[in-house]
């Protein structure tokens, strides 16, 4: 593990830690023991030294999400897909898909340490782009309005990551923050936020992505003293 990637490891430790110190404004916090919806995110793909030159892509991506939790255990996932256009190339569109799946330990009432893999691709007719990470992090969550809203953030960092195409190790970490909005006695919840990854394969060649999306869904059945966040 380079020490870059420990720094980072580090980082969602301290979070886990920081949320841990923070106060709850309430006894109780709703827990989705399953839950469903579907998502729309405006992202924003900068790639820069890609075959020798920088790109930029943005547009919106449309998916899936999901969510189970038993006890302490907590298991997610997500898949988006859109086409987004690519501003040096003239407004060309390009398509792109991502997925993510965690799973974590929910260590605290409002604290949650999580590992899990990472995939997005970009496509291109030269051929796709794809890069896969593994990563660890922790997810700290907070009351705001007793059993209707939350705030969430996480930080984490990838432990191992690849280029597929190139066959090359990248590392890299990012960082999740957000409100949800689940009332007491509804199935339905809403959830929105932003989350900024940045990859760096070799010196002078990252990938940044910045997603902002809504997320919108049911869960049953709720019951207190679980974990809400993101």
């Amino acid at each position: 593990m380079t020490p870059g990637v420990r720094r980072r490891v580090g980082a969602a430790a301290a979070l886990a830690m920081l949320a841990c110190a923070l106060p709850a404004t309430g006894t109780a916090q709703t827990n989705e023991l399953l839950s469903i919806g579907v998502s729309a995110a405006s992202t924003d793909i900068r790639m820069v030294g890609f075959g020798g030159g920088d790109e930029t892509i943005r547009g919106m991506l449309y998916g899936v999400e999901g969510r189970a939790s038993l006890w302490r255990l907590h298991l997610s996932g997500e898949y988006r897909q859109g086409r987004l256009s690519q501003e040096n190339l003239g407004g060309v569109s390009t398509r792109v898909w991502s997925a993510r799946g965690r799973l974590g330990v929910r260590v605290l009432p409002w604290v949650v340490i999580a590992a899990g893999p990472s995939v997005s691709t970009v496509g291109s007719p030269a051929g796709n782009r794809q890069i896969v990470r593994w990563r660890v992090e922790g997810l700290g969550s907070l009351p705001l309005i007793q059993d209707v809203v939350s705030a969430f953030a996480s930080i984490g960092g990838s432990v191992a990551g690849t280029d597929v195409q190139q066959a090359m190790p990248m590392e890299g970490g990012g960082g999740e923050v957000g409100l949800l909005v689940a009332p007491e006695g509804r199935s339905i919840w809403a959830r929105i936020g932003y989350r900024l990854d940045r990859e760096f394969l070799l010196p002078g060649t990252s990938q940044t992505v910045e997603t902002g999306y809504l997320s919108i869904g049911l869960s049953a059945p709720r019951v207190p003293g679980g974990f809400g966040g993101g």
